[in-house]
């Protein structure tokens, strides 16, 4: 079979791609992320669903300490010299019970802390998909509006970030401050810590 004919259709097709005008933006996704107007909200929002779970986990860490200080009563008691062998016996079986009571709990607590962990990704990614969505939406915008043909994300840019995308975007190129806009953010500094509340 002669290929002959689709190769010279492909490299007819790259070549009037080539001579078309690509316009190509960068934005900073993790400023535009912070910019949204949610962002704060979500924050405050993860940081108080956080602080229940863990009132939640200390308090089942408190009931462990609390039957292990118990164990240790028990313990203390058994070794007494004047009980009898049947008030020995009773206090070590006592002691059993309670060191099974234990291993449950311990075992429960690390399931609660598993869920509690899940459950509160879950809820940051819930959040973070409706900041991506109106962002993607703001993003799509831009692009339908016949002004860009592709926007690369520019966060990868900054030490410590993963791989770069883009080696290399002149700032010219930059429509972060459009994006915010159009998703009614305002502006925040990725690149530099927030301040301690």
């Amino acid at each position: 079979m002669n290929k002959l004919p689709l190769i010279a259709a492909v490299l007819s097709a790259a070549a009037l791609t080539a001579s078309a005008e690509i316009k190509i933006a960068t934005v900073d996704m993790e400023t535009v992320i912070l910019s949204h107007p949610q962002s704060e909200e979500n924050k405050a929002n993860l940081v108080k669903l956080q602080k229940e779970f863990e009132a939640e986990r200390d308090v089942k860490r408190q009931k462990i300490q609390d039957l292990y200080k118990q164990l240790e009563t028990i313990a203390k008691e058994a070794d007494n010299e004047a009980l009898s062998e049947q008030e020995r016996k009773k206090k070590f079986n006592a002691g059993r019970d309670l060191g099974q009571t234990i291993k449950e709990e311990e075992r429960a607590l690390r399931t609660l802390v598993d869920d509690l962990q899940r459950r509160l990704q879950e809820k940051e990614l819930l959040l973070f998909g409706n900041v991506m969505s109106d962002v993607k939406f703001a993003i799509n915008g831009l692009v339908k509006s016949g002004a860009y043909d592709l926007i690369l994300d520019a966060s990868a840019f900054r030490p410590g970030a993963p791989v770069p995308i883009v080696m290399y975007a002149n700032p010219k190129l930059d429509v972060t401050d459009a994006v915010i806009q159009a998703i009614g953010g305002k502006k925040v500094d990725a690149k530099k810590p927030a301040a301690a509340k």
